[in-house]
């Protein structure tokens, strides 16, 4: 994962060359960068019948999805 985030964001690059250690929030706003731009996509398992990963997909909507301030307004046709 980390090298597929680092071909997308060019400090997460440098930082993977040159052998640093790269944080745990660095990873989270590669990704969000990657899924604003539609470049990667988040992927996480659970079960909703058992209630179990549910909260860390929530916690993954809130943290990398698009909110409405990040997307710009929608534009609508007429025929």
């Amino acid at each position: 994962m980390i090298e597929s985030l680092a071909e997308i964001d060019e400090k997460l690059m440098e930082k993977y060359l040159n052998g640093e250690e790269i944080s745990e929030s660095e990873v989270k706003e590669a990704l969000r960068k990657a899924t604003l731009s539609m470049k990667g996509v988040p992927v996480l398992c659970g079960a909703a019948l058992r209630n179990q990963g549910i909260q860390p997909l929530v916690d993954a909507v809130v943290e990398y999805l698009p909110s409405p301030l990040d997307i710009p307004a929608v534009e609508g046709q007429t025929r």
